[in-house]
């Protein structure tokens, strides 16, 4: 049997111990061909290119798209020409590397650009910690994100009521907890 072709998106150093402890796992098994795609505030200086993080770790990139100018523009106007070029290099690698699933995390401008991407190439989607609450517009890009989903792993049982709530299928949804939990562990 072939691999399921993984595509796991990172954009910030706040989302990648979201998914760090995913990594091994994904490439220890035969089941799956692992490829890490890298964008967002990962790529830019002024937040210490922290994708760097993720090959100190060990991992390979294998793409990375660039959506910033080397200036962020965090206007409401910078985050939609963002969002555009984030989708047009999410497309091309969608495009080349013709993933069976995408993993993507939580509620960024990059997350909702990516899952935007993948669902319209009919890339079925895995969302991580969809489902919470914050009364800003990370909420809506969270719960748009949901709705684009396929599969949901929440932090909590409150978090998948709330899916459900949304008309998602309560077999798609899974309770995991919170990922940073699983870094802590490991902190002696």
């Amino acid at each position: 049997m072939k691999p399921i072709k993984v595509c796991l998106f990172t954009a910030t150093r706040a989302d990648y111990p979201r998914i760090k402890t995913l990594i091994p796992l994904l490439n220890k098994s035969k089941k799956f061909d692992l490829k890490i795609i890298v964008t967002g505030s990962h790529l830019l200086k002024k937040f210490g290119k922290s994708y760097k993080e993720i090959i100190k770790d060990g991992f390979k990139i294998h793409k990375k798209v660039k959506m910033f100018n080397s200036k962020l523009d965090d206007s409401l106007y910078g985050n939609a020409i963002s969002f555009s070029k984030c989708s047009n290099g999410i497309a091309k690698v969608i495009r080349d590397l013709k993933p069976d699933l995408a993993i993507v995390t939580v509620d960024r401008v990059e997350t909702l650009a990516i899952a935007s991407t993948c669902a319209l190439m009919n890339v079925p989607i895995a969302h991580v910690q969809g489902g919470e609450i914050t009364g800003t517009i990370d909420e809506s890009i969270r719960h748009a994100v949901t709705k684009l989903s396929h599969f949901h792993f929440v932090a909590t049982s409150l978090s998948a009521k709330r899916l459900m709530q949304m008309g998602e299928n309560k077999d798609k949804i899974f309770n995991v907890g919170c990922p940073y939990t699983d870094i802590l562990e490991d902190i002696k």
